[in-house]
């Protein structure tokens, strides 16, 4: 399972149940560009959201989006498959995050190359 975390002023963070993340994302440009786009297409997405109080266990092949709102959490489940073809309303923040993902894992690597070094 991969969480990732966006807030309005660009900060981006990534966990994974691997006990591995990264903090402090959006001090890149193009990542805080991301991550407010995101907070964007969430607010104007907040009615397909439905309120929970409950957290779904991981579902192979469904990716769960978690809005937190100042009236509560909001939840979207969406099947992984219909990304690629937009046939989701989320598709654009699945995108996003997978862009911000992508940095993470590169950071990663690099990360775990100078320490090998």
């Amino acid at each position: 399972m991969i969480s990732l975390t966006a807030f309005s002023s660009g900060e981006a963070s990534l966990k994974t149940t691997f006990g591995s993340g990264v903090l402090g994302l959006g001090g890149r440009k193009e990542i805080s560009d991301q991550t407010k786009n995101i907070i964007l297409s969430a607010q104007k997405l907040l009615d397909q959201a439905t309120p929970t109080e409950e957290y779904a266990s991981v579902k192979p092949k469904n990716v769960f989006f978690y809005l937190l709102t100042t009236s509560g959490v909001r939840c979207h489940e969406a099947r992984l498959k219909d990304f690629p073809m937009r046939k989701d309303p989320f598709w654009e923040i699945f995108h996003r995050f997978s862009t911000i993902k992508n940095y993470a894992d590169r950071m990663a690597d690099m990360n775990r190359a100078n320490k090998k070094a």
